[in-house]
């Protein structure tokens, strides 16, 4: 493994001191400082517009991780195997979901982060574009699959009853969530904005691993944050409306861009997501996590419902 690697890393014009395992990754001391060797599935081309991208960042004086290139200057290597991106290494805190200082700051920096990727003209190439819309009404047509497919089923299995159960109220929801949806403001966001890659460094906060970058709505991003923080704080309404009210202050939600984030909130993803699991899954034998996990979602379901009416004023 070690071999694999350090092919890759002699791609680039720099000295290798010291390598160590990550979480998934590989960090390197080298004459440049500290690196992080990160797999990578994409093209090469992907990989020098998310290069491309991340120096525009840090020309709006966002500071943001840069991708180092290679000495035939691509910003992509390989070891004849597998493909990675080399990155500054940045070391911090993972944002804590419990501390609600940490989840404010990290929100602050969300905003913050969205001002300043409004700005960029990476340009289109390489895109990947998914409208909100777009991709909802591509899971409600596979929620549909599935519940035909649990339909046909003779003998079913205790995941499978449940979802029955529950499938008509989270398509209600899926399908009021689209009328809240429109395709207005789409930038380039992160695409994965959770709490893992919001990082205290030494009491400045950092957004890292841009990997997954996608031309959308910046409510994807600060979707994705808040429901996190609100799963892992029981829907508390109180820390909901404060952490909407700092993105607010640093980047103003205009009232369409509330209403795409009520959409965003009240789309079932996870509903979605643990159903498509189980569908591309051998079924035969359905993993005891995956049926606890829907149940957790369910028996959260009123309060999530209720968090979103009550942050948002509204009734669903």
């Amino acid at each position: 493994m070690y071999e694999k690697r350090a092919q890759a890393l002699e791609k680039y014009e720099l000295t290798v001191k010291e390598t160590a395992r990550g979480r998934g990754t590989f960090i390197c001391d080298t004459s440049q400082g500290e690196k992080v060797l990160v797999p990578f599935k994409g093209t090469k081309a992907r990989a020098m517009f998310i290069k491309k991208y991340l120096d525009e960042l840090n020309e709006t004086g966002f500071v943001a991780e840069r991708i180092l290139l290679t000495a035939e200057g691509d910003a992509l290597s390989d070891d004849g195997e597998d493909t990675y991106l080399l990155k500054d290494y940045i070391k911090g805190n993972e944002c804590r979901v419990s501390v609600e200082e940490d989840t404010y700051k990290a929100m602050e920096i969300i905003g913050y982060y969205h001002k300043a990727s409004e700005t960029c003209e990476a340009g289109n190439e390489n895109v990947t574009y998914l409208s909100c819309v777009d991709k909802a009404q591509k899971h409600i047509k596979e929620l549909k699959k599935i519940r035909n497919y649990i339909k046909g089923r003779n003998k079913k299995n205790e995941f499978e009853l449940m979802f029955q159960k529950n499938y008509e109220h989270y398509m209600e929801c899926a399908q009021k969530a689209i009328e809240y949806m429109s395709t207005q403001n789409e930038i380039w966001c992160h695409g994965q904005l959770n709490q893992h890659n919001i990082l205290n460094v030494d009491g400045q906060w950092r957004i890292v691993n841009f990997e997954h970058i996608v031309y959308t709505t910046p409510m994807i991003d600060v979707s994705e944050f808040l429901r996190k923080i609100s799963e892992k704080n029981q829907w508390n309404c109180k820390v909901g409306e404060n952490l909407l009210s700092i993105y607010d202050k640093v980047c103003p939600l205009s009232e369409a861009a509330r209403k795409q984030l009520v959409g965003v909130m009240l789309f079932p993803e996870k509903f979605w997501k643990i159903a498509d699991h189980y569908y591309g899954s051998h079924k035969a034998w359905i993993p005891k996590r995956d049926i606890e996990k829907l149940e957790k979602i369910i028996s959260q379901e009123e309060e999530r419902i209720s968090f979103i009416e009550k942050v948002f004023s509204i009734e669903i």
